[in-house]
């Protein structure tokens, strides 16, 4: 690699596989991980390009490794092997958003106890 010199390779290295790390393991962070020591040896400009493509190929890797996991079968709601159309009419249309409505409320009612108390 003609320009670079070896001591920001020697950190760039290891960071981008610490970040990848991480990524594998919690499943998000790569960016965090990798950008709290690529500011270090690099431009902002470059760092946040190589933060969009590195975000992009390391979970792109995942998936192409776990490929022969993933049934399609599953992901589809109308085939034969989860629910039907006659299983979908069954269903009350009525409680998702009774359910969504009571969590907002929900929600909406303790932040607005919590905002108040925080306050005063």
């Amino acid at each position: 690699m003609d320009g670079v010199p070896a001591f920001e390779l020697s950190i760039f290295l290891p960071a981008t596989f610490a970040a990848a790390l991480v990524a594998g393991l919690a499943g998000f962070a790569f960016g965090l991980i990798a950008a709290a020591t690529w500011l270090h040896v690099l431009s902002p400009s470059d760092t946040a390009a190589l933060i969009v493509g590195f975000g992009l190929v390391v979970p792109g890797v995942a998936v192409w490794k776990l490929r022969r996991a993933l049934d399609p079968r599953r992901f589809d709601l109308l085939s034969s092997t989860g629910k039907d159309q006659s299983g979908l009419a069954r269903e009350e249309p009525q409680q998702p958003r009774h359910m969504l409505f009571s969590f907002l409320s929900s929600a909406w009612s303790s932040s607005f106890c919590f905002f108040s108390a925080a306050v005063s």
